[in-house]
């Protein structure tokens, strides 16, 4: 027998609360007070932060689910599916993401993480002209290889991630 339904309650979480209760006030805000520190606002935060708010609210849709075998039915409220915002969301998509890697992706063999930073001093450029991290994770890539090279003697010629994908 399937387990019970047990509705997730975000409007419970502190995340939530303080969106909910100060968003508006921070929006209203943000251009006299943290503009000048962090550059302009971008719609695509307004319109996130939106829809975490009505992720899994009944109120803003949901999908009647039938058992062919059984008949029981069920309700599936939406979700609003933002990447790296909504904690529910980010969380099955990460985890979905992570299936696929192991599955799809990557070989059976070791591997190794690489994290790049970026010095306090040279976020400010990056902050105004974001058009400039592809260059910089260009630039990531190349010393990768550089260094690579060096340590094995060998010339190596990386494959792209996407020759990677199935297409079925």
């Amino acid at each position: 027998m399937a387990g019970i339904y047990r509705p997730r309650h975000p409007e419970r979480t502190v995340l939530y609360r303080v969106l909910f209760h100060y968003f508006d006030q921070f929006l209203q805000e943000y251009e006299s007070r943290f503009e000048k520190e962090y550059g302009f606002f971008r719609p695509i935060i307004k319109e996130v932060v939106e829809r975490y708010l009505d992720c899994g609210n009944p109120r803003c849709g949901f999908a009647r689910i039938r058992c062919p075998d059984c008949g029981e039915n069920r309700l599936l409220m939406f979700s609003c599916r933002s990447r790296g915002f909504c904690p529910s969301c980010h969380a099955k998509r990460l985890e979905e993401w992570a299936e696929w890697m192991r599955e799809e992706l990557l070989l059976d063999v070791p591997h190794r993480q690489v994290v790049f930073t970026i010095p306090k001093m040279l976020r400010i450029f990056f902050r105004y002209k974001r058009r400039l991290l592809g260059d910089l994770c260009q630039a990531a890539v190349q010393a990768l290889l550089k260094y690579l090279q060096a340590a094995t003697g060998t010339e190596l010629r990386p494959m792209p991630w996407w020759t990677g994908l199935s297409t079925t």
